[in-house]
């Protein structure tokens, strides 16, 4: 049996030996203890992995509930609507609320008629139900430009109906019409992109997100 010096004291040990007897310098580490190493270098590779994939869970669920700016101001625009209904427990959210920016955040768009930017806030399109006075579901689109309600759209459309025959009729619905203005400006975006089914430039607001912050 070969003899080396231990390389912490000096003294002669067996070749063999895991540990000098004199000093007791650990030369190499058993089967068990190296198995042991990897167990705990196992143990611990698994409790970071779990860590990693908790933390990315925890960041995806914030984001999913976490609001953008459009989804805010919706969500606010939607808890006013509630207040004007005779029953606000059956409100509801059809489809994704439609947020169409206001000039500097939608690239300076421009009217067509004579160029010159369009001068409105952002508006919102929010496709909601509710129970009328006799219990009966009604579908209909608010219409919010910014924060103040500017009706529903069905309602705003009856300002540009001219169809009476006679001269005085007319008259009456076009002054109805002027004393609108606002109201009518603020559906012409939405009319135009159902008429021509080009909804480029609208946002969308989450109406799940939004459901989920009303009910909670």
């Amino acid at each position: 049996m070969a003899l080396i010096s231990c390389p912490e004291c000096g003294n002669q040990l067996s070749e063999k030996a895991t540990s000098c007897p004199h000093c007791g310098y650990i030369l190499r580490k058993s089967k068990m203890d190296l198995l042991k190493a990897n167990i705990l270098r196992y143990k611990w590779l698994t409790i970071i992995g779990l860590i990693v994939i908790a933390s990315g869970i925890v960041v995806f669920a914030i984001s999913a509930t976490r609001l953008n700016q459009y989804e805010q101001a919706s969500l606010e625009n939607c808890q006013m609507l509630i207040e004007t209904l005779k029953d606000p427990e059956s409100f509801t959210l059809y489809d994704d609320i439609l947020v169409y920016p206001c000039p500097d955040q939608n690239d300076g768009r421009e009217s067509e008629d004579d160029g010159d930017p369009l001068e409105y806030d952002a508006l919102f399109y929010i496709s909601y139900g509710a129970a009328n006075s006799y219990g009966g579901m009604v579908r209909e689109i608010a219409v919010f430009q910014d924060c103040t309600y500017m009706g529903n759209f069905s309602e705003i459309e009856e300002y540009t109906d001219f169809s009476f025959d006679d001269y005085e009729g007319a008259l009456f619905s076009l002054a109805n019409m002027m004393s609108h203005e606002d109201e009518l400006r603020a559906v012409i975006p939405y009319k135009h992109a159902k008429s021509s089914g080009d909804w480029e430039g609208f946002y969308y607001a989450n109406a799940d997100k939004i459901m989920k912050r009303l009910t909670t």
